[in-house]
């Protein structure tokens, strides 16, 4: 008599999803969860195959959100500060830098990091601050939001909602 496989993960299989969820790794969390390091990646693979394990991740993925409170939308919208973000915003009307605490939050979400340094200027004779910002990266986030919102369905073409309408 041949046994129907079981819907329940193993502890391994559990402690994998759990690991999985933490960053995304497959190869990392099955070292983790104690799969061999050696053929982690391998086992990663199978494992990401597998209907139960796919649901498990699923469902720890939306308990982390619902957690933390992510939506659909407000993935969006911080992709969508990236992309409007202009360096204009940054700058006062002599074309120095403004104060970025002065800014709103949608304005200074768009910086990755922010760089200090100072030298002293012997012809001048005083030091110089420089302050220098790094952006968040506009083509990814463009991207990023693209496949968020279905742009790049396969064959290039947009996804379609179908509603039924009946008339009497």
């Amino acid at each position: 008599m041949i046994k129907p496989k079981s819907n329940k993960l193993s502890p391994i299989q559990e402690r994998f999803c759990q690991e999985f969820v933490v960053d995304l790794n497959g190869a990392a969390a099955a070292a983790r969860a104690g799969y061999s390091k050696t053929r982690s990646h391998i086992t990663a693979h199978e494992l990401m195959k597998q209907p139960k394990i796919k649901n498990k991740i699923k469902e720890l993925q939306a308990k982390t959100a619902a957690r933390l409170e992510v939506t659909v939308e407000g993935i969006a919208r911080e992709y969508k500060k990236i992309i409007e973000a202009n360096i204009v915003d940054f700058l006062d009307e002599d074309g120095g830098m403004v104060n970025l605490k002065k800014l709103p939050r949608e304005i200074t979400a768009a910086i990755e990091s922010v760089k200090t340094s100072s030298y002293y200027d012997r012809k001048a004779k005083r030091v110089v601050n420089v302050i220098q910002f790094k952006m968040h990266s506009k083509p990814q986030a463009l991207d990023a939001l693209g496949r968020h919102v279905g742009l790049f369905e396969k064959d290039n073409q947009q996804k379609t909602v179908n509603i039924s309408v009946t008339v009497d």
